[in-house]
């Protein structure tokens, strides 16, 4: 996919307006004139000369960097006020762009690794000021309501894929190193349900939903400092990851003869599986119940400290 392609790809705008614009407080009904509206400017740029030069940038920080251009110089009064948000929102999509990347560590254009393992030493992290990145995220009540850093999201991804176990004492590190004391309002809860949030690729979802669609897992970890409401197919995830996959494989554990955690997939299951990362595959059959008493299971084996009750 090109980035030009990903500005006018019909999915990857329904993740933007269905996880990003709430967390800045949008209504599902401003959400989507929102994104009416970026449609229609998409239409206008695909009509004009410069969509040429669109199609051929390689990277989403050229294609923020034109973007702007267009709109600041060349469509300078000319953008009607019903349109004058829509500058600032392709600028909030491009981020949505660069951290999407850093959440699948893959560049949207090539498909190269954007983070490699021996690329982050948590020694290294210096603080960065709150900036646009962040602003249009922060509550009244001064809490952070989605991690949406690009460079934050590539050190999170990681702790949790590449370099250390992953653990949320080793995420909280890193956003403690990132943002110094710039969130006083942020408990440890808070932070652990906004990283629980980095743990899957955004575009991966369970391939069998059977019974998970209505009914959701609320994990109590850590005497409390891990309190995240997830998925069934996510609150498993996000256990075992605590765990680390070798280990939780490592216990071979099964539901309906297949394996829980696995690398190799059994042959004629892949509708079965979510894909966790390059190497790691999770089963996503069985209802919110089972995956309750899956994660029961991991807690007793590994002698981890875990309450979990089903919500709506």
């Amino acid at each position: 996919m090109t980035v030009w392609e990903a500005y006018c790809d019909i999915k990857l705008r329904n993740l933007f307006k269905h996880e990003w614009l709430p967390a800045q407080g949008m209504s599902p009904a401003k959400a989507q004139d929102t994104m009416t509206k970026f449609k229609v400017y998409i239409d206008r740029l695909k009509g004009i000369p410069d969509v040429i030069r669109l199609r051929e940038i390689d990277t989403v920080e050229a294609m923020m960097s034109t973007l702007d251009e267009i709109f600041t110089v060349k469509w300078a009064n000319h953008i009607n006020a019903k349109y004058s948000d829509m500058p600032k929102v392709y600028r909030q999509y491009g981020i949505f762009l660069q951290a999407l990347e850093a959440k699948e560590n893959k560049l949207i254009q090539t498909g190269e690794a954007v983070i490699q393992p021996d690329d982050m030493n948590l020694s290294n992290i210096t603080e960065v000021p709150i900036s646009e990145i962040e602003q249009p995220y922060i509550k009244e009540d001064g809490k952070l309501s989605l991690i949406t850093n690009p460079r934050l999201i590539s050190l999170l991804y990681a702790i949790i894929h590449l370099q250390y176990p992953a653990t949320t004492d080793f995420c909280m590190m890193a956003i403690n190193r990132f943002y110094g004391q710039q969130f006083p309002q942020m408990s440890p809860s808070d932070w652990s349900g906004l990283i629980a949030k980095v743990w899957l690729k955004a575009t991966e979802k369970p391939k069998s939903k059977t019974g998970m669609r209505h009914y959701k897992i609320h994990l109590t970890m850590d005497m409390g400092i891990v309190d995240v409401t997830l998925s069934p197919i996510d609150a498993l995830v996000f256990v075992i990851g605590r765990i680390g996959f070798e280990r939780a494989e490592s216990a071979r554990f099964h539901f309906m003869g297949m394996p829980i955690v696995t690398r190799h997939i059994p042959h004629g299951k892949e509708k079965f599986y979510s894909t966790v990362n390059e190497q790691w595959f999770v089963l996503g059959a069985g209802d919110a119940k089972e995956k309750r008493k899956t994660i029961f299971a991991y807690s007793q084996k590994f002698n981890m400290d875990i309450k979990t009750e089903i919500v709506k």
